[in-house]
């Protein structure tokens, strides 16, 4: 996968002004995980990737941020957090809600790149809530549901993200703050829009 030669490795927020035209067909639900067992490494990555046709991603993020929803069977070792897209699309990101004491801070989700409006629009979801929010994510959130939308990418080329993540001990009273970068990359026939 070639870098979009357009773009730098800049950071920046995700605008909330949609790409035209914008005609998304599928919504991208990724679980983010961790895995570890005494006497092995850490490991994360994606458990489940599943593609919704469709576009209504807000009910999608409803259902996922419901606190009763379970993920399906992870399916073996999780992926990097790579997330690749093929068309104009949303991308859903669950922290896997087996995992406790984690959850998104900050922005959530920042673009890397010169042009920040090829993924755009960022909403989050805080459990139960039955409706999207935008902007910062309170301090003291549990928010583990989060989307964006891919409208840009060039023919082979790639995007980044950040995530922002942060890990506390059950008491609550530390914090570990995490950033992770997967990349979006263009895995379909062409240049979309």
């Amino acid at each position: 996968m070639e870098a979009d030669p357009t773009l730098k490795n800049e950071r920046g927020k995700l605008p909330r002004t949609k790409i035209k035209p914008w005609e998304p067909k599928e919504i991208i639900l990724a679980v983010l995980s961790m895995k570890w067992e005494p006497g092995e490494d850490l490991r994360f990555g994606i458990s489940h990737l599943e593609h919704i046709d469709g576009d209504n991603v807000v009910a999608e993020a409803v259902r996922v941020a419901d606190p009763r929803w379970k993920p399906p069977a992870p399916f073996g070792r999780p992926t990097p957090w790579d997330i690749p897209v093929r068309q104009q699309c949303y991308v859903l990101a669950v922290l896997d809600p087996k995992i406790r004491n984690w959850s998104f801070w900050g922005e959530g989700i920042e673009s890397k790149g010169a042009d920040h409006a090829y993924d755009f629009e960022p909403f989050w979801l805080e459990p139960g809530d039955k409706a999207p929010r935008s902007g910062a994510i309170p301090e003291q959130s549990r928010c583990r549901v989060l989307y964006f939308a891919i409208g840009r990418r060039g023919a082979k080329a790639s995007h980044g993200v950040n995530y922002f993540v942060k890990i506390r001990d059950p008491d609550g009273v530390r914090e570990m703050p995490l950033i992770f970068d997967p990349d979006v990359p263009n895995e379909g026939n062409g240049i979309f829009p």
